[in-house]
């Protein structure tokens, strides 16, 4: 027992000094295409580095192509880049930062590229995809039913019994449906919460509007 905590403690000690040298990134998959514009976020609420990939345009609008996400856990980190659309115009502070406002929904649809780190396992390429896009139809699928039925992030874990080891506490939630069922009694839900609970939040989140951009503070990155 002591070995295996020994173990979790030194992975999750080496994972963390890599995002603190690499500023909380792998290199396997770039934010961007060659001519597109990225704004990095700042802190934002999911605890994420969130990046919109854009090209500029002549109305001085930027066509949005792609968002990247990055968020570590316990014992790793995922990273992807999704396609995406949208609009977005951007106006530069004082503090050489920028104010985004979005002029048509930015919205995410799928996986483009992926990395997925889990103690000294990494995934990259076609398999990280792979699982990345399964996890990723199973978060959608999960977040359009909590929407469906007026509940919220905060729900999620007591409205499916067995994705946490957080307890209803009284709370009366709809029936769990049957095309969950096999992914709570697997632990495959329960894994996609442990890793990555942040994405559930974004996702329930999207499309993203001015509400969610301007709670920002965004960078060029290039």
């Amino acid at each position: 027992m002591k070995k295996q905590l020994f173990i979790r403690i030194t992975a999750a000690l080496l994972i963390s000094s890599a995002c603190i040298v690499t500023g909380c990134m792998s290199t396997g998959v770039p934010p961007a295409e060659k001519g597109e514009s990225v704004f990095v976020s700042g802190e934002n609420k999911y605890h994420a580095i969130i990046k919109i990939a854009a090209v500029p345009e002549d109305d001085g609008e930027y066509d949005v192509r792609s968002v990247y996400w990055f968020s570590n856990w316990r014992d790793g980190w995922t990273e992807v880049r999704f396609s995406a659309s949208g609009k977005i115009t951007a106006q530069r502070t004082e503090k050489q930062t920028f104010i985004l406002h979005v002029t048509e929904p930015v919205t995410v649809t799928v996986p483009e590229q992926a990395s997925l780190r889990y103690e000294d396992t990494l995934l990259e390429d076609d398999r990280a995809l792979t699982q990345m896009t399964d996890r990723w139809d199973r978060i959608e699928a999960v977040c359009a039913w909590l929407s469906q039925n007026g509940l919220g992030y905060e729900d999620a874990a007591a409205a499916l019994p067995g994705m946490t080891k957080k307890k209803n506490r009284g709370k009366e939630y709809p029936a769990v449906p049957d095309q969950f069922r096999q992914i709570l009694e697997t632990g495959t839900l329960k894994r996609d919460w442990q890793e990555c609970a942040p994405l559930f939040r974004f996702a329930l989140d999207l499309p993203f509007d001015d509400e969610h951009v301007l709670s920002m503070n965004w960078r060029k990155e290039k």
